[in-house]
């Protein structure tokens, strides 16, 4: 995929995630740009500035990762929740509780545990 292409698809994502309706007006607003400088940059006639890309990714949460990935058997995942303090262990553990729940609701669910330590399932199975 060329950077065209690739600009394209950001603008696309940036306006369904802003509504169809008013997507390219709100577009040119979170930018600070006219209406008519979307409509180049969404044709091809203009290009996006590196910051221009930051601003819809934080702003519109688009994942440049997703764009980038041309391995079909990645699978990229968000790890905010790590990044989210816990006030005790009962939050913690009760954190993943909610997505064990979450996950096994899924169809076709296949774990693959990757890690230099002791996992917290093996730790479980010692433990009870």
């Amino acid at each position: 995929m060329n950077a065209l292409d690739l600009q394209k698809k950001l603008l696309e994502l940036a306006i369904d995630k802003l509504g169809e309706k008013n997507g390219k007006k709100l577009l040119a607003e979170l930018l600070n740009q006219s209406q008519d400088a979307i409509y180049k940059k969404l044709r091809g006639e203009a290009t996006l500035q590196l910051q221009e890309i930051l601003i819809l990714s934080e702003k519109l949460n688009i994942s440049l990762d997703s764009l980038l990935d041309q391995n079909k058997n990645q699978v990229l995942f968000d790890c905010t929740e790590v990044m989210i303090a816990k006030d005790s262990y009962h939050a913690y553990l009760n954190n993943i509780v909610r997505q064990l729940e979450f996950a096994s609701q899924l169809p076709e669910k296949y774990v693959y545990y990757t890690s230099n330590e002791i996992s917290l399932f093996s730790i479980f199975n010692i433990l009870f």
